[in-house]
């Protein structure tokens, strides 16, 4: 379906509220244990796998962050209620307005950090993709890794295993150590080593 549609403009108004109110009402019963340090007076490249972003963007609403959807109808429908969340939406992806979006990231950078999924839109669930070190050398913005664990959640039987969190449950974020991308040369190791540490992490 086409976002500049009628029907489509009509499904993603009704949608949009739908989702944010679902998602104000789960965020006032969940119970986040954050440890880290955040970076809220610098700007950073965050980075979490695919399947947490619904407990990673309850946990920071109304702050200074950006985050990339896709372009198509169903990026939208997920762009939707995170703007009313409070977050300034990109829109693009690697296989859509992806030159466009590189663009509008490194504009972003100068007065916000951004969030990013680096294994999504399409997977391979887990696996970091180099566009984001190259992200963090063009901005000379540091790269955060983000784990995760949802204590009760249910988990959907999609590419990246998506997680809902129940409502009550706990939820453990940790805000891992920067890593500074200083050269081409040195991304490979870096790859490996962030995602090495975000697959590996022990809550």
């Amino acid at each position: 379906m086409k976002i500049n549609s009628v029907q489509g403009k009509i499904i993603i108004f009704i949608e949009k509220y739908i989702a944010w109110f679902f998602l104000i009402l789960l965020k006032s019963t969940l119970r986040y244990n954050i440890k880290g340090d955040l970076h809220r007076h610098s700007n950073v490249i965050y980075l979490l796998w695919h399947q947490n972003i619904i407990p990673a963007v309850l946990s920071r609403t109304k702050e200074n962050i950006a985050l990339l959807a896709s372009a198509s109808f169903d990026g939208e429908l997920i762009a939707a209620p995170l703007s009313l969340l409070g977050y300034t939406m990109i829109r693009g992806s690697s296989s859509k307005k992806g030159v466009s979006a590189l663009r509008e990231m490194l504009s972003a950078l100068k007065s916000n950090s951004i969030s990013l999924t680096p294994d999504g839109p399409r997977g391979p669930a887990h696996k970091l993709k180099d566009g984001v070190l190259y992200l963090s050398l063009m901005s000379k913005c540091p790269i955060i890794p983000l784990v995760v664990n949802v204590h009760k959640k249910w988990q959907f039987n999609s590419w990246d295993k998506f997680i809902l969190p129940k409502p009550f449950s706990r939820v453990d974020m940790h805000y891992l150590q920067p890593f500074f991308v200083n050269s081409k040369d040195e991304m490979p190791q870096k790859l490996s080593e962030i995602e090495s540490l975000m697959n590996d992490y022990v809550f």
